[in-house]
């Protein structure tokens, strides 16, 4: 499906809604939405009615990717269990479809991408900024710096060589809020309108590699490990990636819920964000094979088979991740993070991140 994604955007409400709730039944259908290591099906709503001494348990919205490694991290060292916490994951296809059943009533909270959250708040929806999840600085788990989250291919035999040659032509892209906003960005820094540029939404991964294969796009913006694996089995060619289109300390990922739940729970809410917090100081100093453990026990997500499907044999060393944040959040970084979205189309109207963030975000 072709479209033009950096255009006004007239999506509302009902809209916003029905979308997010056709990603969470595409992923239920998949098989996706639980795992035996630490999710259930059942909601911890309401046993999560009071903040008193009892141990509260939490349904937690997730999407299974390292990016949510100090999450799962938490979980694996206990941390919620010291703050009498009963954490059930929620894995759900994005950030969108988290934001959809945290409002509808079936998750207390969510792991998600910062602009999937702007995107839900700009359309009427009552959500806060819990804690901050991650920046979009990048390191291998070897701790050298890696190229971002994201690469853009090309053929091999392509013509093209930087973005400045993509000016008509196709990008196959999944059309998250976060990924519009990269590739917008990515665009704009070379002087190429984003609106000229003809948009095609192919699923991330293995989807992407088959549709630059097949030739169908022209280029494509796709995460690792599979852009190691489009260089190394495909020969495509890297033209580019999402390593710096955002200041280092900008937020690009956070935790959320809504307000009524955050402002009926503070002390819930505070020890969350405390056991995620320590969650993150581990998942950042965690050795290359432990955080691989982690991500295979919590999100089925294992490094080692991919290793082998995708021929990149060194990825448990090498595998990106972004620098998991262990304390307060940059607001002013993360604020020039969502100027940006707008200035470049991706929101419709400036949002003031103070206005929707809870104390908690910015505590120390």
């Amino acid at each position: 499906m072709s479209s033009s994604m950096f255009k006004p955007r007239r999506t509302r409400h009902r809209l916003w809604l029905l979308t997010a709730g056709v990603a969470m039944m595409a992923v239920t259908a998949a098989g996706c939405s639980g795992s035996d290591s630490g999710s259930d099906s059942g909601s911890g709503t309401a046993k999560a009615s009071g903040d008193g001494n009892a141990a509260v348990t939490l349904k937690v919205g997730a999407v299974p990717t390292t990016s949510a490694l100090a999450l799962f991290a938490a979980l694996d060292q206990g941390y919620f269990t010291a703050e009498e916490l009963n954490v059930k994951l929620n894995f759900l296809a994005n950030g969108s479809a988290n934001v959809s059943a945290t409002v509808g009533g079936s998750q207390d909270m969510f792991y998600g991408d910062l602009f999937a959250w702007a995107s839900a708040v700009e359309n009427g929806f009552s959500l806060k900024l819990l804690a901050g999840a991650n920046s979009n600085t990048w390191k291998t788990a070897d701790g050298t710096e890696a190229r971002g989250a994201s690469s853009f291919l090309v053929p091999k035999d392509s013509s093209v060589k930087d973005a400045k040659a993509l000016a008509g032509k196709k990008i196959g892209v999944n059309g998250t809020p976060q990924t519009r906003l990269f590739v917008a960005k990515w665009l704009t820094d070379a002087g190429v309108d984003p609106t000229s540029v003809k948009f095609v939404t192919v699923a991330g991964g293995p989807a992407a590699l088959q549709a630059l294969s097949g030739k169908s796009v022209d280029a494509i913006l796709t995460p690792p490990p599979y852009d190691a694996e489009g260089v190394s089995k495909y020969g495509f060619k890297e033209i580019g990636s999402t390593q710096g289109l955002l200041p280092p300390n900008a937020l690009i990922a956070g935790f959320f819920s809504t307000s009524k739940y955050a402002s009926a729970h503070p002390e819930t809410v505070k020890k969350f964000v405390s056991a995620v917090r320590k969650g993150a100081a581990y998942a950042n100093s965690a050795s290359p094979a432990k955080r691989a453990a982690i991500l295979k026990a919590y999100a089925h997500f294992d490094i080692p088979a991919l290793a082998t499907t995708t021929g990149v044999n060194d990825l448990v060393q090498k595998m990106p991740y972004p620098v998991f944040l262990d304390s307060a959040l940059d607001v002013g970084q993360t604020q020039q993070g969502l100027d940006l979205a707008t200035k470049l189309g991706v929101l419709d109207k400036p949002l003031q991140l103070a206005a929707n963030t809870d104390p908690t975000a910015t505590e120390k």
